[in-house]
């Protein structure tokens, strides 16, 4: 049910600004680190992978629904800069996810 309420506001979201605003109205008492692997999991990521490219940071993999994803982190990343590598990712899957499907790298 929580999932169903914190999915349903995401929504409405199109823009970082609103998703944000989202998420901290749905865990109002949220306290840096903020437990960016938590939160994707509730929203539709399935899983957080290391992966060994040197080409790219990071990267999401969406099902052809768009529904769930899969994110992919360069290994030896720093905890913090794995943190901004999901919620990065995060970004598009809740962004974007209605008008991409498939392997989005990112090189930052």
């Amino acid at each position: 049910m929580a999932k169903d309420a914190l999915l349903g506001e995401l929504a409405g979201c199109g823009s970082a600004e609103t998703l944000l605003a989202a998420i901290l109205n749905h865990y109002p008492d949220i306290r840096a680190p903020v437990r960016v692997e938590d939160i994707a999991r509730r929203v539709g990521i399935t899983q957080v992978r290391d992966l060994a490219e040197e080409d790219f940071t990071s990267s999401l993999l969406v099902d052809a629904a768009g529904r769930t994803g899969i994110v992919g982190c360069a290994t030896g990343l720093s905890p913090q800069r794995r943190r901004v590598a999901i919620a990065h990712q995060l970004g598009h899957f809740l962004l974007r996810t209605r008008a991409m499907t498939g392997i989005v790298p990112c090189a930052t």
